[in-house]
């Protein structure tokens, strides 16, 4: 196998597990803050399957940018709407770097205990490819532009239209 199939098929696995991570940590913080219409759409959930786009998949895997489908939200089931809508925003992209974390320990824990084979440097590439993929995703989703999803937890919309003090 070649060494760019490798690499192609190293981020393919990679977009397997990351994109259904991001997606299931925007469906977990709106379900537990009481919108349960990602939960009744199948979304909360790691199956890759409910979340993929398969050109935004594509897109992923071959040029480094892509996207998944969004998750449903309804703001009037949270509590505080703003809220509920800024912190389901910025769950996805806290998923991204927990998993890009827990990526970074056990390649780190790999690094210094596990002998040296071909095994272990595909894990290696695996891991190493998880942490970046990860970090990319958070850092890109963070950019509050629509469509995006950070643009939900814009501090502007925390300021009444009259008033000059935030409201948190």
């Amino acid at each position: 196998m070649t060494a760019q199939a490798t690499y192609y098929i190293i981020r393919a696995l990679v977009a397997l597990v990351a994109i259904p991570f991001h997606e299931a940590g925007h469906a977990l913080a709106a379900w537990l803050l009481g919108d349960a219409t990602a939960k009744r759409e199948g979304r909360l959930s790691l199956n890759p399957f409910a979340h993929f786009d398969l050109l935004g998949t594509l897109c992923m895997v071959f040029a480094g940018v892509g996207w998944a489908k969004p998750v449903s939200t309804n703001p009037r089931n949270f509590k505080n709407p703003k809220w509920g809508m800024a912190l389901t925003a910025l769950a996805g992209p806290v998923a991204n770097l927990v998993l890009a974390y827990l990526g970074m320990v056990a390649w780190k824990v790999m690094y210094y205990w596990a002998p040296v084979n071909n095994a272990t440097i595909y894990i290696a590439m695996f891991l190493r490819y998880l942490v970046l993929m990860n970090v990319s995703l958070a850092v890109f989703n963070l950019i509050p532009v629509p469509p995006l999803p950070y643009k939900e937890s814009d501090p502007e919309r925390f300021r009444d239209e009259d008033d000059t003090d935030w409201h948190w």
